[in-house]
């Protein structure tokens, strides 16, 4: 079943997609000290929205002191090959906001949506791909060492199709510039 037709997920992904492409670097007060809040990040993240793995962007587009407001993009999977031993991999696409407060030690919180795209075997039409977008929200803890590379551990709870409540949570690492 695919959930295309809500039309507030498809203004919420527009909406990431043009603040990502649109940021303006004079909007945000900057302050490039080690304990500051960065403007951009490139982070891995192992379980969390994107998946059993993800690489994901996230840009501060509002940075004052030890307040961030950011918006991240990613890319993940879950099978690489599908049930005919084909590569075909299932994709997951998480876009969303965060909130975050600190500088080396931080709490973020946000929520988004994942666009999935998987391939799932009917007995009836055999191997099919189907389109559905999950709801996941963010509690996060963040370490950043004065180099700009980061750890972080979240709970990452997943609405699935908007019907299913799925405990979820993720680590990794990354990079701030």
């Amino acid at each position: 079943m695919s959930n295309f037709s809500k039309p507030c997920f498809k203004t919420l992904f527009v909406a990431l997609i043009l603040v990502i492409l649109s940021s303006e670097k004079g909007r945000c007060e900057e302050d490039h000290s080690p304990q500051s809040n960065s403007r951009s990040s490139l982070y891995l993240e192992a379980f969390g929205p994107g998946g059993f793995g993800s690489l994901n962007y996230e840009l501060a587009f509002f940075n004052v002191q030890k307040n961030a407001l950011s918006c991240r993009l990613g890319l993940g999977f879950l099978n690489f090959m599908d049930v005919n031993q084909t590569f075909n991999p299932d994709i997951i696409v998480p876009f969303g906001f965060h909130y975050a407060y600190g500088a080396k030690h931080k709490i973020k919180i946000g929520g988004g949506e994942s666009l999935s795209s998987v391939m799932q075997f009917s007995s009836n039409d055999g191997p099919k791909r189907t389109n559905s977008f999950n709801t996941f929200l963010t509690l996060q803890y963040q370490w950043t060492l004065d180099s700009g590379l980061f750890l972080f551990l979240g709970y990452t709870p997943i609405i699935q199709e908007q019907k299913h409540f799925k405990n979820w949570a993720g680590f990794g690492l990354g990079y701030e510039f």
